[in-house]
C-alpha cells in the first residue's frame, strides 16, 4: 500500500524567496491547469491590512485530521483564505490554498482540488509569488501529490519535474522538502510500472531525510513503499519493514499530531504484512496523543 510524503508547505523564509525575480518558467500555467479567468490583482494591491498566521493555521488544521475530523479541518482552512482575501495578504491566500489541495486530497475531492488548484496557480501571475520561485514548486509538487492520488500519475510527473529542477537549485542538500519531493516522484514512476526509476528516487529521498532533523518518520514512509514495490517474497521486504519499525520507534521523535497522523498510515502496511502485533502498538500510541 504506497503512500505519499507529508505534503510540501510554504514558510516565511520560501515566502522571502518567492519575492525574487521569477523569470520565465518552461512549463506555463495553461500545461497544468484548466482553463480560468486572468489574474486579477486588484484584490491584492497595497500592502496587507493583516498576515494569515501560518504556524497556526498549520496546528489547529493537522489537530483536526488527527481526530478525522474533515469538515472542522475544511471550515478552518476556508475561513483563513476568506480572510487572506479580506486582508489583501496574496502570500497567505497561497499558502492556504496549498494546505487546501492537500486537504482535497485526503478527502477524495478532485474536483475542489482542481478547482483551488487552479486559484493557486492563477496567484503565481504575480511576481511576489512568481511562476519559477521555491513557492510555485511547493505548488507544482501539491498539485502533482494530489493528481497521483487520484490515479493521474501522467499528469503529476511532468509538475514533480519542473518543481525538482526549482527545488534543486535553490534547496540546499538535506531539506526535507527535496525528501518529500523525490518519494513521491517515485510513487509516480511505481503506479507507471517504472520499478527501476521508482526504487532509485526512493532511495533520494532516504538519503535527504537522513540529513533532517526527526527525518525518521519519513525515512519509514519510504521503506514501507520500497516494501510494496519488491516481488513477493523477496527477503528485501522484511528488511525494509524492520528499518521502517526502527524509525518509528525513534525515542527523540516528538510524540506530537504529527506522529498520530504518520503512525495511523503506517498501521495498515505492516497489518498487511502480518506484523499485527506492531500494528496495533501504533494504533495505542496514536490514541494516547489524540
Amino acid at each position: 500500500m504506497l503512500f505519499d510524503e507529508k505534503e510540501n508547505r510554504d514558510d516565511p523564509d520560501i515566502f522571502e524567496k518567492a519575492q525574487e525575480d521569477p523569470g520565465a518558467s518552461a512549463l506555463e500555467v495553461t500545461d497544468y491547469t484548466d482553463p480560468v479567468c486572468p489574474f486579477d490583482a486588484s484584490m491584492w494591491t497595497g500592502m496587507p491590512q493583516e498576515t494569515v498566521p501560518v504556524m497556526r493555521v498549520v496546528e489547529k488544521s493537522e489537530e483536526y485530521l488527527s481526530r478525522d475530523d474533515f469538515k472542522g479541518a475544511e471550515k478552518h482552512l476556508l475561513y483563513w483564505l476568506d480572510s487572506a482575501k479580506a486582508f489583501r495578504d496574496i502570500r497567505g491566500a497561497f499558502f492556504v490554498l496549498n494546505e487546501l489541495v492537500g486537504f482535497y486530497r485526503k478527502s477524495g475531492n478532485e474536483k475542489r482540488a482542481r478547482e483551488v488548484i487552479a486559484e493557486a496557480f492563477s496567484l503565481t501571475e504575480d511576481e511576489r509569488i512568481g511562476k519559477d520561485s521555491t513557492g510555485a514548486a511547493t505548488l507544482f509538487v501539491n498539485a502533482a501529490t494530489a493528481y497521483k492520488s487520484f490515479d493521474k500519475s501522467e499528469e503529476a510527473l511532468p509538475l514533480f519535474k519542473k518543481a525538482q529542477e526549482i527545488y534543486e537549485r535553490d534547496l540546499k542538500p538535506g531539506e526535507w522538502k527535496l525528501g518529500g519531493l523525490y518519494n513521491n516522484m517515485a510513487l509516480s514512476y511505481a503506479d507507471l510500472g517504472l520499478y527501476d526509476e521508482a526504487e532509485a528516487y526512493f532511495f533520494k529521498a532516504i538519503e535527504q531525510m537522513k540529513q533532517v532533523k526527526n527525518g525518521e518518520l519519513e525515512q519509514a514512509v519510504t521503506y514501507l513503499n520500497l516494501a510494496d514495490i519488491q516481488y513477493e517474497d523477496d527477503p528485501k521486504i522484511a528488511e525494509y519493514l524492520d528499518l521502517a519499525e526502527r524509525f518509528l520507534n525513534t525515542e527523540t521523535l516528538p510524540r506530537d499530531s504529527y506522529y498520530a497522523y504518520m503512525v495511523d498510515k503506517c498501521a495498515p502496511v505492516f497489518e498487511s504484512y502480518g506484523r499485527t502485533a506492531f500494528a496495533e502498538e501504533l494504533m495505542r500510541r496514536k490514541e494516547a496523543i489524540i
